[in-house]
């Protein structure tokens, strides 16, 4: 039998100045971990999460751990949450959730020199796999689980349950058992009971080949990131993805892209359809993962324009009119002024719309203002936000691009002085 012990104190060498945290359910897995942590000198803090879903038995698990931390002096913090409760008021899957509140809970002791230990082992590795595969999880799911992942160290990994425990019986261990491990009402526990150990009766190395498999995607996964991870920082810092650098991507790696960004894998193949659609055709994302979330993807003529979250153009523009303004010195785009007396109507505001023309000083006719936006290069992910100030016959203004020459103040004895608040901010998302 490979040795435990010497496995983990070297695993653990790298970590050595960081603290150690050890999530513990109570089960043979976390306390063998946490046995052996106590036996090489190793303090971690020891966290627990109880889900109150097995009545008394979740709370003696927890009672369980707690006395064995005092025994030790071991620091013990836990969290208690009635996941039923929680799953009847906002709804969702218990295996999802539960693991959602156990990790976040888990990170909430992050300091930045923090190490979050997990007791999973090759088994949990192969059932992962089939799980995985179920999803449709792609080369990042087929990857499983990593032995260092951010905060997180598994390093159990390597062995097989029958190796765990083995040495919990030879170190006379005491464990919880939790008995809905064998309910086969869950995925999980089918694959476990059933589904492997039917594969290993013809193949008694089943299990050590899926690993095998497993490093092959985990190496495979690792070239991904390599050669996306550059594209996808360019996107962040200029929005854009040319398409001459999208058409060399093949659809794992575009995947990884889209990865990175949150979104669904199903997204790879609505991005493909819009790489040979129309020109100003978008896809847009209305669910937030997180702060990169993208909100918009434009085709524009050589490249994708990626419109993220924090850049989400407000919609709350208000027209300030100051009359009886002084003729200004010099001017900016940002304000305009108008001799009332050419106004007819009313001033009023809104977005520009398609067949928008406007009489531009400069020009002795008129122009479209698709045109005029065109000619200013504004990316096409950014035209449909453009807004124009017109009175009840006339466009008088393409905000910050155009003024209409009939309406301009000049020398008029009486100047209005107009301007659309929060322009400043538009014009900062424009390249």
């Amino acid at each position: 039998m490979r040795n435990i012990e010497t496995h983990i104190k070297e695993f653990l060498q790298p970590y050595a100045n960081q603290r150690i945290a050890l999530a513990c359910s109570g089960g043979i897995d976390s306390m063998v971990l946490l046995y052996v942590l106590i036996k090489l000198n190793v303090r971690p803090l020891v966290l627990h999460v109880n889900y109150q879903l097995r009545g008394e038995d979740s709370n003696l698990d927890a009672q369980f751990i707690k006395e064995y931390c005092s025994e030790n002096d071991l620091e013990y913090f836990d969290l208690i949450i009635d996941l039923k409760s929680k799953l009847i008021n906002s709804g969702g899957n218990l295996q999802q959730e539960a693991r959602k509140v156990r990790y976040e809970f888990f990170e909430s002791f992050n300091d930045g020199n923090t190490k979050m230990l997990l007791a999973h082992h090759a088994d949990d590795q192969v059932e992962t796999f089939f799980l995985n595969i179920a999803r449709g999880g792609g080369i990042m799911g087929l990857s499983c689980m990593l032995e260092e992942n951010k905060i997180f160290l598994r390093p159990l990994l390597p062995f097989f349950k029958k190796e765990v425990h083995e040495y919990a019986l030879k170190e006379n261990l005491k464990w919880r058992e939790d008995v809905s491990n064998e309910k086969l009402n869950y995925s999980r526990n089918k694959l476990r009971k059933v589904f492997i150990p039917e594969m290993e009766t013809y193949h008694p190395t089943f299990k050590t080949e899926v690993l095998y498999l497993i490093d092959k995607f985990q190496q495979t996964q690792k070239d991904l990131e390599e050669k996306v991870k550059p594209i996808f920082d360019e996107i962040l810092v200029t929005k854009m993805l040319n398409f001459q650098v999208f058409d060399s991507l093949n659809k794992e790696e575009v995947n990884e892209l889209v990865r990175r960004f949150d979104l669904k894998s199903s997204n790879v193949s609505r991005l493909m359809e819009l790489r040979i659609g129309e020109n100003g055709k978008f896809l847009q994302f209305s669910k937030a993962h997180s702060y990169l979330t993208i909100q918009k993807i434009f085709k524009e003529e050589s490249a994708f324009r990626f419109v993220l979250k924090e850049e989400r153009i407000p919609t709350n523009w208000q027209l300030i009119i100051e009359k009886d303004a002084e003729f200004p010195k010099s001017f900016d785009k940002s304000i305009i002024y108008l001799n009332p007396e050419k106004i007819i109507g009313e001033l009023k505001l809104r977005k520009w719309r398609k067949g928008d023309r406007i009489k531009p000083i400069g020009l002795s006719g008129s122009k479209l203002v698709s045109d005029i936006l065109k000619d200013a290069k504004v990316p096409l992910a950014f035209r449909e936000n453009q807004w124009v100030v017109h009175d009840d016959k006339n466009l008088i203004w393409l905000v910050g691009y155009a003024v209409c020459r009939d309406v301009i103040a000049n020398n008029a004895e009486t100047v209005w002085k107009v301007r659309v608040d929060g322009i400043l901010d538009s014009l900062t998302l424009q390249p």
